[in-house]
C-alpha cells in the first residue's frame, strides 16, 4: 500500500511539523537545563517539561506508524525508554560499589534501548523520505551512522570508567581521558540533534 493510500499528505506534513517543533523544544531545554544547578526548582521544571515533550513526541511517532512498520516499533521502544527511566529507583544504595555497579548496568541497558529506538525512528524517516526524496532519505541514513558513532565513543568512555574503578588504574589520567571522550561524544550528539531538527523540517515541507 502506498503512502498516499495510508495517510493524506497534509496530515503527514502536519505530524512532521509537530515533531520538528518538539525536537527543537527538546534541544533548547537540554541546552538550558544542562547549565542549571541539579537541585534548583527550575531544573526540576525543565525535567518535567522534557518528559512531557517526550510523551507528546512519542504520540506523533505513533500517528506516523501507518506509514511503515519502523515507526510502530519505535513507538513501542519509546514507551520502554520512558518507563526504563525509573529504573534508577531500583539501584541498591547499601554500598558505594553497589551504587556504581547498578548505575553502570542501568546506563548500558538504557543506552541499548536508546540506540534501538533511534535506529527504528531514523529508519522510519528514511523509508518515508524515500518515497519523495532519495537524497533526504540518504541523509537520514548517514545521520544514523553519526548517532551510533557518538554512542560508541560514550561506551568506550564508560568501559574505561569501569576498568579504572575496579582495576585500580590511575584515576587522574582517567579523568583527563574521560573528559576528552565525553566532549567528543557530546559534540557529535549535538551536531546530530541539529541536523535531525533540520531534516524533520524538510520532511514537513516534503509532504506539504
Amino acid at each position: 500500500m502506498s503512502l498516499e493510500e495510508n495517510v493524506s499528505n497534509p496530515i503527514v506534513a502536519r505530524h512532521y511539523a509537530y515533531l520538528f517543533v518538539l525536537a527543537l523544544a527538546t534541544f533548547a531545554i537540554g541546552i538550558i537545563s544542562g547549565n542549571l544547578n541539579e537541585t534548583s526548582i527550575l531544573k526540576a521544571i525543565f525535567d518535567i517539561l522534557d518528559r512531557i515533550i517526550f510523551i507528546v513526541y512519542t504520540f506523533f511517532i505513533y500517528k506516523l506508524s501507518s506509514l511503515n512498520r519502523s515507526y510502530r516499533i519505535c513507538f513501542y521502544l519509546r514507551l520502554v525508554v520512558f518507563f526504563s527511566s525509573f529504573l534508577s529507583l531500583l539501584i541498591p544504595s547499601n554500598t558505594l560499589e553497589s551504587i556504581v555497579t547498578g548505575a553502570i548496568v542501568i546506563t548500558f541497558l538504557l543506552l541499548a534501548i536508546d540506540i534501538a529506538c533511534a535506529y527504528f525512528e531514523f529508519k522510519g524517516h528514511h523509508l518515508a523520505a524515500l518515497e519523495k526524496d532519495e537524497n533526504l532519505a540518504h541523509k537520514w541514513k548517514l545521520l544514523w551512522y553519526f548517532y551510533v558513532l557518538s554512542f560508541v565513543v560514550m561506551i568506550v568512555g564508560i568501559s574505561i570508567l569501569v576498568a579504572t574503578l575496579f582495576g585500580g588504574g590511575d584515576l587522574y589520567n582517567f579523568v583527563n581521558l574521560f573528559g576528552i571522550i565525553t566532549l567528543i561524544s557530546t559534540i557529535t550528539l549535538l551536531v546530530v540533534s541539529i541536523f535531525e531538527i533540520i531534516y524533520l523540517y524538510k520532511m514537513s515541507k516534503l509532504y506539504a
